[in-house]
């Protein structure tokens, strides 16, 4: 009897093993479906049934997605290092689960992706990410992290997308992102972070692709070291207190294709704004371009190949044809959303625009 109970025992707790938590759905991965991709969306798990899940699911798992929506019941659990089972895990998103802190004994060597947005990390150390070898995007936005320390992301030599966006950082060390020769995108938004500061950190990465200071409390951008980053092509400076293009500042960035400044105190677009670019995709929304009679220099948009263009909440009353000048030959998608054009004579001009120039998407609410 010993032999056949320990065989039963065995049996059992293979399938335990392999069993899709009834809180998530799983989905098996081709070719083989040996491996699983495993999505907890349902909420309300805590310790117990997160490390009850984690015991379910097999050693092959690749994708572990654990958030919740904001009218389903919250997650709140810690970090657990029964995590490591999983050698062979790519993605990992535990999203608003209310985690208070990393471990430091974390060995995810497959590892890929990583999001903990949303949650409660007031501290991240070097000792946090040193089992990530192969961590290629890593968001840790909408926490409580107020300092980074020296060395935090020293072993991450694969990383190309960092947020930190959305925390309490007023602080950042000189080193921060030594060593982080493949970062492509870094996000800043919504941290009160010196510039000098930002500006030492752009050393470390001159080959940065992306680049978010949105909601930074940013008036001038006239100190800001755009020289050393000047491989941008996505930039974002919404939601500041800009009350001028910078045109200068971005005359640095050739290859600059997205901008947004959206959410500013622009009542102008100037001539030749934006000449020294290759913008393609330029969001304006939410200005002031509506409070003076011509928002709009005619070579404002010059010698740039724009395609998409976002206008809207800008208390704009009239629109004509001209105002766009050399972007007329250009541009395919047009908002105006949230503005005045209701006059018969500005909409006959608006359609009249759309019509002679064939933008192929527009919005006119």
């Amino acid at each position: 009897m010993g032999p056949l109970l320990l065989l039963l025992l065995l049996i059992s707790n293979a399938h335990a093993v392999t069993e899709c938590p009834r809180e998530c759905e799983c989905d098996a991965i081709p070719p083989h479906n040996a491996s699983w991709a495993v999505y907890c969306h349902r909420g309300g798990i805590n310790d117990t049934l997160f490390a009850d899940i984690l015991n379910r699911l097999p050693p092959t798992l690749k994708v572990l997605d654990v958030q919740t929506v904001s009218w389903r019941p919250a997650n709140k659990f810690k970090w657990s290092d029964n995590l490591n089972r999983f050698s062979q895990l790519k993605q990992l998103r535990l999203v608003r689960c209310g985690i208070p802190a990393m471990s430091r004994s974390t060995r995810l060597p497959s590892l890929e992706l990583l999001d903990l947005h949303g949650n409660e990390i007031e501290h991240a150390t070097m000792g946090n990410f040193g089992g990530m070898p192969n961590l290629r995007f890593l968001d840790l936005s909408h926490n409580h992290l107020s300092i980074l320390p020296t060395g935090v992301f020293t072993f991450l030599h694969n990383l190309r997308s960092l947020s930190l966006s959305n925390n309490s950082i007023t602080e950042l060390s000189a080193n921060l992102l030594r060593g982080l020769r493949t970062l492509k995108s870094l996000r800043l938004d919504s941290n009160r972070i010196p510039i000098k500061q930002i500006n030492d950190l752009f050393a470390d990465v001159p080959q940065l692709d992306e680049l978010h200071l949105n909601d930074c409390h940013l008036s001038s951008i006239a100190n800001l070291s755009l020289n050393d980053v000047a491989q941008l092509r996505h930039l974002g400076l919404a939601n500041n207190n800009l009350r001028t293009i910078p045109t200068r500042e971005l005359g640095q960035l050739a290859h600059l294709a997205v901008l947004d400044l959206s959410g500013n105190s622009l009542n102008e677009v100037g001539a030749c704004a934006f000449c020294s670019n290759n913008i393609s995709r330029l969001d304006l929304s939410h200005n002031r371009l509506g409070l003076v009679k011509h928002p709009f220099h005619a070579d404002a948009f010059r010698n740039i190949p724009l395609v998409e263009l976002d206008i809207s909440f800008n208390h704009l009353d009239e629109f004509h044809s001209s105002s766009l000048g050399w972007a007329q030959e250009s541009i395919r998608a047009l908002s105006v959303a949230g503005n005045s054009l209701g006059g018969k004579k500005s909409r006959f001009i608006f359609i009249l625009f759309l019509v002679t120039t064939g933008v192929l998407g527009f919005d006119f609410i």
